[in-house]
């Protein structure tokens, strides 16, 4: 089998589960993080700002992508609506704020022309620039902790250069 084919039949499998996925998802009011009892279930904290959340509607504007379904669109816009409510919370916002939007807003802005999408994931970059301390770097933590960076601020570099 070569790499190709290898992709398609990876893709097959998912587009066969993704139904499944949002079917259970689609009345949750919060983005799916993990499986408990069988049944969806957010992140551990920080509410929809926690940060692995951009990559749920991510994963289903990669699937609009490759296969036009406006069912996985639909989701992928469902749940930035839910996703944009953490702009809203300011005070659980973090470095993570970066990679969130530009992986899904800002691919939506490319794959779509969307100017909300693309008005949403440039406010994601002023408030990485928010961040932005003079010494150099881009504060991780809300808190104040000696330092305040990590080498996961180095992945909002992305959007910085987008925007």
């Amino acid at each position: 089998m070569n790499d190709r084919q290898w992709a398609m039949d990876v893709l097959e499998k998912i587009c066969r589960k993704a139904p499944e996925m949002i079917r259970r998802a689609e009345h949750e009011p919060f983005i799916p993080y993990t499986v408990k009892d069988g049944a969806w279930a957010p992140g551990p904290m920080d509410g929809l700002a926690w940060w692995t959340n951009g990559f749920y509607p991510a994963f289903f504007w990669q699937l609009y992508a490759a296969t036009e379904d406006g069912t996985y669109r639909d989701e992928a816009l469902r749940s930035q609506g839910l996703l944009d409510q953490a702009f809203q919370d300011f005070f659980h916002l973090h470095h993570d704020v970066g990679f969130m939007w530009r992986i899904f807003s800002g691919f939506q802005y490319d794959l779509t022309g969307d100017r909300e999408a693309w008005e949403k994931t440039v406010y994601a970059a002023t408030l990485i620039m928010g961040r932005f301390n003079p010494n150099g770097f881009i504060r991780a933590w809300n808190e104040d902790k000696a330092g305040g960076a990590l080498i996961d601020c180095m992945m909002k570099l992305a959007l910085l250069y987008w925007a």
